[in-house]
C-alpha cells in the first residue's frame, strides 16, 4: 500500500526550490512538548466558538505568543534580541 503524500504541515514543507527537502528551523523555538495540561479539556468542553477561541488564546498565553511575537517584531525593525 502506498503511503499518503505529504500535507506540508509541520516543520516539513518544500524548500525554495520546491524539492521537498526539509525547511531550516533556524527561526523556530525548540519543540517543547505536548500543549499545556487542560487545553484539551477545555476543548472538549467548549461546546460554542466562543469557547474554542478562549480555550485557543489561554494556550496561546501559556505559551508565551505574545511576547515571542514582540521579540521577533523588534528584531526585524533592527532592535536587539531580548
Amino acid at each position: 500500500m502506498a503511503s499518503p503524500p505529504q500535507s506540508g504541515r509541520g516543520r516539513r514543507g518544500r524548500d525554495a526550490e520546491g524539492s521537498g527537502a526539509p525547511l531550516s528551523n533556524q527561526f523556530l523555538p525548540p519543540r517543547r512538548g505536548r500543549a499545556p495540561a487542560g487545553f484539551a479539556a477545555q476543548v472538549k468542553a467548549a461546546s460554542t466558538v466562543r469557547g474554542y477561541a478562549e480555550a485557543l488564546y489561554r494556550l496561546l498565553l501559556a505559551l508565551d505568543v505574545p511576547q515571542t511575537l514582540e521579540r521577533w517584531a523588534d528584531e526585524a525593525e533592527g532592535g536587539s534580541p531580548r
